[in-house]
């Protein structure tokens, strides 16, 4: 069970003040049927600020945005990270970080750069040290050779080409260089939803990465608000899929293997009702083969957001 908190607070400047806060609580079931619950907990501040339009011929006009924050995060488990241990100690997460945005749309369609640059002093907090960082028995679960002080890049890349009136390509690209092993709720995922599809959600990461992916976007397809014309308007969109990832991390272990690759393709939809439901699925078949244990070759793929 989890829960999220979030709270944008608009400033009189137009800039604003944006605080988060999530809890979730696992309960997997362990050898001899007993359970032991694995507990993570998040906090964020950030201060978001947009700055002038940009000058450059190729982003000309385009909107910037700023954000300088916090983030903190105590876990006691890497359940969510592609593991399956739960420990009795917690690891702490207290970063600062850095996320520049521009976009820039277009007849020629629209250009979305994100770059986040997150840093570590180490030491915060009694979980943050190089200690708590490793794994250790049943005390904690870790990375082998994290350091509490660290820093990493991570950027995104994305391009959204109509191609005809029916027609659309998006392109996507995503990579992240650290200065050495991070815990796994900082590492790229190279596996999942939002990464290479076709697999388990955060089944594969590395501390460095890369994620490509390519989509072709079929005709928007009205269909309930042909049946009940009072509804807010409601569009299908099908698509086909490719995608591809690679992960490394600086000291190998079981759990963090010096290289790993996913490959996939597939098809999907999202559909929309207005600005109150988006639901997304997506059918992807790999092409690196997940050998893990209940691994099959595919992975279905459902995501739904309500908004009211």
């Amino acid at each position: 069970m989890s829960h999220t908190f979030g709270w944008r607070i608009p400033l009189a400047s137009g800039d604003a003040i944006k605080l988060s806060a999530s809890h979730a609580r696992m309960n997997p079931q362990l050898s001899g049927g007993l359970s032991s619950p694995g507990l993570n907990l998040g906090f964020s501040a950030f201060y978001e600020m947009q700055l002038p339009p940009v000058l450059l011929a190729i982003f000309r006009g385009a909107r910037q945005d700023l954000s300088i924050g916090y983030e903190f995060k105590r876990s006691n488990n890497n359940l969510s990270f592609g593991g399956i241990t739960v420990q009795s100690g917690f690891s702490e997460v207290s970063q600062f970080a850095l996320r520049y945005t521009i976009t820039s749309g277009g007849a020629d369609g629209l250009t979305t750069l994100q770059i986040g640059t997150y840093l570590s002093p180490g030491g915060m907090t009694a979980g943050n040290t190089d200690a708590a960082f490793q794994p250790s028995g049943t005390e904690r679960s870790g990375m082998p050779g994290a350091r509490a002080r660290y820093a990493y890049n991570r950027t995104a890349l994305s391009r959204q080409i109509p191609l005809s009136e029916n027609l659309e390509l998006f392109l996507r690209a995503s990579g992240q260089a650290a200065s050495g092993t991070v815990l796994g709720s900082e590492q790229l995922s190279i596996a999942g939803s939002d990464a290479v599809r076709g697999y388990r959600e955060f089944a594969r990461a590395g501390s460095l990465g890369v994620v490509l992916g390519a989509e072709l976007r079929g005709p928007p397809i009205a269909l309930l608000s042909r049946l009940i014309p009072s509804l807010p308007g409601d569009v299908l969109k099908p698509h086909l899929f490719v995608d591809g990832g690679h992960g490394w991390n600086p000291i190998a272990s079981g759990s963090a293997p010096a290289r790993q690759r996913t490959a996939s393709f597939g098809i999907g939809a999202q559909y929309n009702l207005g600005r109150s439901l988006n639901l997304r699925l997506e059918q992807g078949w790999q092409l690196v083969r997940d050998q893990s244990k209940g691994a099959d070759g595919a992975f279905l793929h459902v995501a739904m957001t309500a908004t009211w």
